[in-house]
């Protein structure tokens, strides 16, 4: 799964960038190829279910325009994760963790809020103890849900509403929805 939050834009202009419309239908798991929903704080979330749907620089760059995004990944079958938070067209910070280059594996660029001290160390602890669990993966995640209010498996009572492509323009700037890492 990948998702992004933004808020400083509407959802009609976020939509609109990542060539999303709006279907009426609502869910109240996020399982469809995109959904959306309004959280607290102004952020307007974008789910897709699947990770390699992550938005690449330019898109995020855009989105962040007046405003922020932060973009999220997780792959559980891999234990990957990654967050990254852009502010006015420029990434301030981004981490992520892949397990496969070790159960401690974090790597980090930016300047990261001074929330992300504490989640890190907390959950540093926990692996200090515990081989047979990857509690790094929840790092990149726990600071996420701090700032945006959503992690994929902490949802609460959020209601999704379920979003569908709309055909990319014949021409013009088409930079596709999401693009691969």
């Amino acid at each position: 799964m990948a998702w992004l939050a933004v808020r400083g834009r509407s959802a009609a202009e976020i939509q609109a960038l990542l060539f999303l419309a709006p279907t009426g239908r609502m869910e109240e798991v996020p399982e469809s190829a995109f959904d959306a929903a309004t959280l607290e704080g102004g952020w307007y979330l974008v789910v897709a279910d699947h990770a390699d749907a992550v938005a690449g620089p330019e898109l995020l760059k855009e989105l962040s325009l007046g405003g922020d995004a932060i973009a999220a990944t997780v792959e559980e079958h891999v234990m990957f994760s990654s967050a990254e938070a852009w502010k006015d067209g420029r990434q301030v910070w981004s981490v992520f963790h892949a397990s496969e280059k070790g159960i401690r594996h974090l790597e980090e660029s930016g300047s990261f809020p001074d929330v992300y001290a504490g989640i890190k160390a907390d959950l540093l602890k926990e692996q200090e103890t515990a081989d047979d669990c990857d509690y790094v993966f929840d790092i990149p995640l726990k600071l996420a849900l701090h700032l945006t209010g959503f992690k994929h498996d902490e949802s609460g009572d959020v209601e999704y509403e379920i979003l569908e492509k709309r055909p990319k323009p014949k021409s013009g700037g088409w930079r596709g929805l999401f693009g691969r890492r």
